[in-house]
C-alpha cells in the first residue's frame, strides 16, 4: 500500500471554498469503452484463468460527469468519442443516464481493459484510438455555455489532445469559468516535467486541482510545507485512498477528512475519479472544504465495493452493458493469449 502523504496535524480545520456560480458541470476529455477483468490466479500463456468481466463506459473526465449525472447534478460531457458502434453505444448510455454531451466524433474509440490480480493490483491495456484527436479549432464557444465549473483531466495535457485542452481552459478563463484540473497520472507527471506542469498551474488558475499521493510526490508538494505549495490554485486536494485527504488553501493550516469506513475493497478502478465527483457535488451545494472532502471520501467509499468505475444513485454496479464487449473482447483475447 502507498505511503500516506505526512502531515502533522490531526484531523480537522475548515475552510471555505470559492464560490460557484450556478449552472452545469462540463467536463473534457474522451469517452471510452472499459473492460475490468477480475482475474482468478495468475495468466499463463496457452493456459485458462477463470474471470470476472464487467464492461462499462469510461474515461476519466467521463465518470466523474456520469457520477455527477447519476445523483441528480446537471453534467455535460464534452470531447471525443469515435465514430463507431462502439462510441455511438457510450453516448447512448450517457445520455440515457440524464447527462448533456457535445463531442467530436471522429476515428476510432478509445478503449481500456483493466487486469485486477487477486491481490487487488491493477494493470492496464490501452488503446487510445483517436481519443486524442481534438485540435484546438474543435473547441467551440457553445461547450461552455452555462457551465459552473469546467473539468479537466491532465492525460488530455499529456497527449496530442493538449493544445485543444489549453485552448479551453483559456477560453474558460476569458469567461470566468472557474477550472477544475486532476493531475491524472505520476509518471506521466515527470514526462511532461514537473516545473512545467506547475507554471501551467500558475498560468491558467484553476480553482482546485485534484491530485493522490503519488501525484503529490511527483509534483515534490509537502503538505507540511507551504513553500511547496502550488502557485495558482485556489484549493490543492490530495486523496490517499483509505488515509486521510488533505486540502491545501493557502494561507490555512491544512484541512485534513478522515476516509470513509470500507467493509470490503473489491476494485479500486474509478475511486479518484469518484472521490472527485463528491467533492465538486459537495462544492456545487456550497460545502466547505471539510464537508467535500468527506463527500469525496463517501462516493469513493462506494465505488470501491463495486467491480468497474462506476455505480447509480442508489449504489448498484453501473457495469450493464451488453453492446459494448464486442470489440474489447477481441483485445482481451490477444492480449491473453
Amino acid at each position: 500500500m502507498e505511503q500516506a502523504l505526512s502531515t502533522k496535524r490531526s484531523p480537522g480545520g475548515d475552510a471555505p471554498l470559492p464560490p460557484l456560480p450556478s449552472g452545469r458541470i462540463v467536463a473534457f476529455g474522451y469517452l471510452m469503452a472499459e473492460t475490468t477483468v477480475h482475474l482468478g490466479g495468475d495468466v499463463v500463456r496457452g493456459g485458462e484463468v477463470v474471470v470476472q468481466i464487467a464492461s462499462q463506459s469510461g474515461g476519466s473526465a467521463a465518470n466523474i460527469a456520469a457520477d455527477l449525472v447519476q445523483h441528480g447534478l446537471p453534467a455535460r460531457f464534452i470531447g471525443h468519442v469515435g465514430d463507431d458502434l462502439t462510441g455511438a453505444s457510450l453516448v447512448d448510455d450517457f445520455e440515457r443516464s440524464g447527462g448533456e454531451t457535445a463531442l467530436v466524433r471522429r476515428g476510432r474509440t478509445a478503449s481500456v481493459i483493466t487486469l485486477v490480480d487477486p491481490d487487488g493490483e491493477r494493470s492496464f491495456l490501452t488503446d487510445y484510438g483517436d481519443g486524442n484527436n481534438v485540435k484546438p479549432s474543435d473547441v467551440a464557444e457553445s461547450w461552455l455555455d452555462d457551465a459552473a465549473l469546467c473539468v479537466l483531466v491532465s492525460y488530455s495535457l499529456f497527449s496530442d489532445a493538449y493544445d485543444a485542452a489549453a485552448a479551453l481552459m483559456e477560453l474558460a478563463n476569458n469567461r470566468g469559468i472557474p477550472i477544475a484540473l486532476d493531475a491524472s497520472s505520476a509518471l506521466e507527471l515527470v514526462g511532461f516535467g514537473v516545473m512545467r506542469y506547475r507554471r501551467l498551474l500558475a498560468l491558467y488558475k484553476p480553482q482546485v486541482v485534484f491530485l493522490n499521493e503519488r501525484e503529490a510526490r511527483a509534483l515534490e508538494l509537502d503538505a507540511d510545507d507551504p513553500e511547496s505549495w502550488f502557485d495558482g490554485p485556489a484549493v490543492t486536494v490530495i486523496h490517499q485512498g483509505p488515509n486521510p485527504a488533505i486540502a491545501l488553501v493557502p494561507g490555512k493550516a491544512p484541512i485534513v477528512a478522515p476516509a470513509a469506513r470500507v467493509a470490503r475493497v473489491i476494485d479500486t478502478t474509478g475511486a479518484g475519479d469518484a472521490f472527485a465527483a463528491g467533492f465538486i457535488g459537495a462544492w456545487l451545494s456550497g460545502a466547505t472544504a471539510r464537508t467535500a472532502l468527506e463527500a469525496g471520501h463517501r462516493l469513493a467509499a462506494q465505488v470501491v465495493q463495486v467491480a468497474g468505475a462506476r455505480i447509480t444513485k442508489d449504489g448498484i454496479p453501473d457495469n450493464d452493458m451488453p453492446t459494448l464487449p464486442f470489440e474489447a473482447a477481441d483485445r482481451l483475447r490477444l492480449a491473453l493469449g
